[in-house]
């Protein structure tokens, strides 16, 4: 277990998990609980016949604030989606995830950090399409793999644009659900999680 997975998943709790079985001996826990909800923090997205998972990501200190304000019988306060080096924005009620980009000499747009869940292969060939259709007003574009997972696409326009058409185009945001989710919870059974019209997630419940 890493240095920071201990913290999330205490010593302490050990004792008080369910354990498999093996012939007789205890093989290991049915499930690790940890010490917050990882789910906020990691986000998740799946869908299945009747249920559906969108869990965007919050900062961990917000989710870790939160719990602490349960613990001590507190009202927890609102959490707004964050993702790292993009910027979250609400606009009438709803939360919107643009990736990090800029202009340069005008014609060109650097994109450092794509959206959430946008591979950057996936990306690429986003743009091989754009660049095939003429009137997109894609030139060309180019992808350069940095250090720290970062990746860097430099794309031509044949033409300058408004920055809410270039959004647009080349698609730099999206809308950010935060409504109800489907989850297994401490049972292993699927069950509702909805948000408060606070829009914080009820995660912290007797099941």
């Amino acid at each position: 277990m890493t240095h920071i997975a201990q913290f999330i998943f205490r010593k302490e709790d050990i004792h008080l998990l369910d354990y498999i079985s093996d012939g007789g001996t205890l093989v290991e826990p049915e499930c690790y609980v940890p010490v917050v909800p990882l789910a906020l923090i990691n986000s998740c997205e799946g869908f299945a016949i009747g249920f559906s998972a969108m869990l965007p990501n919050y900062h961990p200190k917000d989710v870790i604030d939160n719990v602490r304000r349960l613990l001590d019988g507190e009202e927890t306060v609102k959490m707004v989606p964050w993702y790292k080096n993009l910027t979250v924005t609400e606009e009438k009620g709803r939360y919107y995830a643009e990736a990090s980009w800029s202009v340069q000499h005008q014609k060109v747009v650097t994109i450092n950090y794509l959206l959430p869940g946008v591979h950057y292969q996936d990306y690429a060939n986003f743009l091989t399409t754009l660049k095939k259709e003429k009137k997109k007003n894609i030139e060309d574009f180019n992808l350069k793999l940095g250090t720290a997972n970062e990746v860097v696409f430099q794309v031509t326009l044949q033409q300058t644009m408004h920055d809410k058409d270039i959004i647009k185009l080349l698609y730099l945001k999206r809308h950010v659900s935060t409504s109800k989710t489907y989850l297994l919870n401490a049972k292993g059974n699927v069950a509702n999680y909805a948000t408060t019209k606070e829009g914080n997630f009820v995660y912290y419940m007797s099941h």
